[in-house]
């Protein structure tokens, strides 16, 4: 057996080679690569995309899946799925087909299907066109929210109040520019507490499926601080989060072994509405959440449980051993002139920092909701003061690290 890999994620994260046991084929961004390098013998052949996004890479796999026979190929990143199923089905490989991947990322598709199976979402409507807007927007009355039907980290995200906005967003989108369809979505939008459900299944169950407590997405925009915590297990919203993302799950295509990521808003009158969902992993630190929460790692089970040799370790207990959160502060524009080296080293309750800047860097502004300067992963004993930690710990690297 051979897998062919398509890779965006910090390779020095996803021990594919062992994880799989057996040598792998590579297709990977060079931003993938650390900084101090990595050896890469494990793999019986790499090659290193600088322009990873375009087709090209397409191109690139496409010759060694030929060249190596390659009978599987494993995609992680949201921004890779479509494209990997589309090969998948092309050339009869293992992993999710097109079928079962598309309505996990072309939102319209995601919500008919959840419409239609009586999972609560917002009002929404395709937009192909200026008027399709404009028809939507006068028939909500109230704020709507536009999004590219398969975009991902909040990326093109407008929410649109006044008729100040309406102007503007059809000024500055580049969706209205042509003649082709422009392919967004419209939701009414509804003021909201945001949380996050992360998991996986295996054989139509979930495992290690958690709900956290998520400041806005879209604060990125304003530079804010991007803040998730672990629930409580005696949070009175866990049952009703969990069982309303499995009603999600049974209403879309199966996948026999998923791992996934919804979003959820719980409306001021206490009604819950599923966002969306991705079968994938989540940014930031959502990884690190499950794994220490639950001492299962999802991204090396799903990996082993795809395409490895062996059975990987599910997760022994359906509740986090501890409540854990994560902060991520955006990117800020300039140049880092100066890093503290004592920042952070003493606050009680961090686990991890990761620093992804150096002194020297030029730095642009945030263009998505997980485009970081730095992260960091606290605990404490509730889901508001592990949250608290984070929060404080992501403001001292506020403090502590000059851009000019």
């Amino acid at each position: 057996m051979t897998t062919a890999i398509l890779n965006r994620f910090p390779l020095d994260l996803v021990d594919y080679p062992t994880w799989l046991g057996h040598a792998p084929v590579l297709v990977t961004s060079r931003s993938s690569l650390p900084r101090t390098g990595l050896n890469l013998s494990a793999y019986r052949a790499v090659t290193v995309v600088d322009d990873y996004p375009s087709a090209r890479t397409m191109l690139y796999l496409e010759r060694l899946v030929r060249e190596h026979e390659c009978d599987n190929l494993l995609a992680l990143s949201e921004f890779d799925l479509l494209r990997a199923a589309r090969m998948r089905d092309q050339y009869g490989l293992g992993g999710p087909t097109l079928e079962q991947t598309l309505p996990f990322r072309d939102k319209l598709l995601m919500k008919r299907a959840l419409s239609e199976a009586g999972v609560p979402v917002a009002r929404f409507t395709p937009i192909d066109n200026v008027f399709d807007l404009l028809t939507f927007h006068r028939t909500i009355e109230g704020p709507i929210v536009v999004k590219p039907r398969m975009g991902a980290s909040s990326i093109g995200v407008c929410v649109l109040r006044t008729e100040q906005d309406l102007d503007q967003f059809c000024l500055d989108s580049p969706a209205f520019s042509g003649d082709e369809p422009a392919y967004l979505i419209a939701e009414e939008f509804v003021e909201n507490e945001m949380f996050n459900v992360d998991g996986v299944t295996a054989d139509g169950r979930t495992l290690a499926c958690w709900p956290s407590r998520t400041s806005s997405c879209l604060g990125f925009e304003e530079g804010q601080l991007l803040v998730a915590s672990q629930l409580d297990a005696d949070d009175e919203r866990v049952p009703i989060l969990r069982g309303l993302v499995t009603e999600t799950i049974a209403a879309l295509p199966r996948h026999d072994r998923m791992i996934f990521h919804a979003e959820v808003f719980l409306s001021p009158d206490g009604t819950y509405r599923l966002n969306e969902i991705g079968a994938r992993i989540g940014g930031a630190k959502v990884r690190e959440l499950v794994t220490r929460g639950f001492d299962f790692d999802p991204v090396e089970w799903y990996v082993r449980e795809l395409f490895g040799e062996g059975m990987p370790d599910a997760p022994t207990s359906d509740v986090p051993a501890r409540p854990y959160a994560y902060c991520l502060v955006p990117s800020r524009t300039g140049t880092v002139q100066a890093i503290d080296p004592g920042l952070l080293s003493s606050r009680e309750g961090l686990d991890t920092v990761e620093m992804r800047i150096a002194v020297g860097d030029t730095l642009g502004p945030a263009a998505s909701s997980i485009d970081g300067m730095a992260l960091v992963v606290t605990h404490g004993d509730t889901c508001d003061e592990a949250a608290a930690i984070a929060k404080a710990a992501g403001e001292d690297v506020i403090a502590k690290v000059s851009v000019v």
